[in-house]
């Protein structure tokens, strides 16, 4: 039940033939066809031949006004900072007796420190 637009081939797909095997070729000019002089007043020529395609109107402004800060850049020698008045960092017992207790308690040291932070 084929209608107009329907085409039922007959034949078995081996016998349709070989596979078209396309290359790449140089550019061939293979028909031209000359402009009739009648109909050139139809149409003018354009150089240079450009567009302008963007339809969307320019609508953003953007600027920043902020407030100066001074700022400054200072030092400090971290020998003796962050230790307990209860330990002397220079003591080697001291400071083993402390890392001790900081693995032992998770209250103390750097993931209290972070957890506070946030």
């Amino acid at each position: 039940m084929a209608d107009a637009t329907q085409y039922t081939y007959q034949k078995k797909r081996k016998e349709f033939g070989r596979h078209a095997q396309f290359e790449d070729t140089d550019t061939k000019i293979v028909g031209s066809i000359p402009p009739a002089p009648q109909n050139a007043q139809n149409y003018h020529t354009r150089d240079p031949n450009r567009m302008v395609l963007s339809n969307i109107p320019q609508m953003s402004h953007h600027s920043v006004n902020t407030e100066r800060i001074p700022t400054g850049s200072k030092g400090m020698k971290h020998v003796v900072g962050g230790w307990p008045i209860e330990f002397d960092p220079t003591e080697t017992a001291d400071v083993a007796k402390y890392e001790k207790k900081m693995y032992r308690e998770l209250s103390l040291g750097f993931s209290a420190a972070t957890k506070a932070m946030s």
